[in-house]
């Protein structure tokens, strides 16, 4: 969901029925064609539009097709799933130049669940695309952003120190590690990225605190947590 949930910590108010603000649309802009049944579709997964069949048919259908097989994607991995879930669902093909409009709110401020939306795996070629986010209020933190009842100028104090503690991490892997060749980043359960060898270094924004974990075939091999430093690299 681009709608950002209420219940966020915060000093904004998201809540937009009111006098609040939030994301009420998106404009995806694609720079890149993907051919036919290449993925890398935006797949709506909750819309009614469109001719869908059932997941289990699609995943049926992509295991003959052999279009994720050849693509490296592992069977009855989380890929795969996705995968037939673009093709069981409303989903749409990028092309260069050509953009998508959708809101994440009703009319009356509250979210629209059919926004929910997903990038798919691609299969052929390279996907490029951009996103801008439309506000209805000044954005959090820009002059006239619209604050929750009660906020008082300590609770902006305590937000902004917050906000100067944030840190840095980067992640790489340096393939010299041969049980490393296919494995995963994770902020605490949450899948953060591939990491590979071969892949460029991923570089996160994160606090003193959090744990990034390594897995390899679904397992943990490797823990790191992040200390009060700046900026911090970690390499496997």
């Amino acid at each position: 969901m681009d709608y950002i949930p209420l219940h966020t910590k915060s000093t904004f108010d998201y809540s937009s029925d009111q006098k609040g603000g939030n994301r009420y649309a998106t404009v995806l802009l694609y720079m890149t064609d993907i051919p036919e049944g290449g993925g890398g579709e935006t797949v709506f997964s909750k819309s009614s539009e469109g001719e869908m069949q059932s997941h289990e048919d699609a995943l049926k259908e992509l295991r003959v097709s052999g279009d994720a097989e050849r693509a490296g994607i592992v069977k009855g991995s989380w890929e795969e799933e996705m995968v037939a879930t673009c093709r069981s669902r409303f989903s749409l093909r990028p092309h260069a130049g050509r953009a998508v409009l959708f809101y994440s709110q009703l009319p009356n401020g509250e979210v629209d669940l059919m926004s929910w939306h997903g990038g798919c795996p691609v299969l052929k070629g390279d996907k490029w695309a951009a996103n801008l986010w439309v506000w209805n209020t000044p954005r959090q933190d820009f002059i006239g952003a619209p604050l929750k009842d009660g906020v008082t100028t300590e609770d902006l104090k305590a937000t902004n120190k917050a906000q100067a503690d944030q840190l840095k991490a980067v992640f790489k892997n340096s393939g010299e590690d041969p049980s490393m060749k296919n494995a995963e980043l994770y902020y605490e359960a949450g899948f953060w990225g591939k990491f590979v060898h071969g892949d460029k270094e991923m570089v996160a924004n994160t606090f003193q605190g959090h744990k990034w974990n390594v897995k390899v075939d679904g397992n943990v091999v490797k823990t790191w947590v992040i200390s009060a430093e700046p900026y911090q690299v970690f390499t496997i």
